[in-house]
């Protein structure tokens, strides 16, 4: 979580606006799958029906899938 607050810190401390550096990370897949689990299962937590859906949850679960398989196979021996 700091490097994502560090990240956008030099976004918008730069040429960037505020909206332009939340812009430019939520272009990231990652942080994108992140931010879609946190709401899909806040809702499901609060027993919404608008969160029952068994595509939004499967489709969640892909994207999380797909980036965990990412970062396994192809990210994880990477320098930072």
């Amino acid at each position: 979580m700091g490097r994502i607050a560090i990240h956008f810190h030099a976004l918008a401390s730069g040429a960037a606006s505020w909206a332009g550096a939340l812009w430019a990370l939520i272009g990231y897949f990652t942080i994108t799958t992140n931010l879609l689990v946190a709401i899909v299962f806040t809702g499901v937590t609060l027993r919404s029906t608008a969160f029952e859906s068994s595509w939004l949850l499967g489709g969640t679960l892909l994207s999380i899938l797909l980036v965990g398989v990412v970062y396994a196979l192809l990210l994880r021996g990477c320098a930072n």
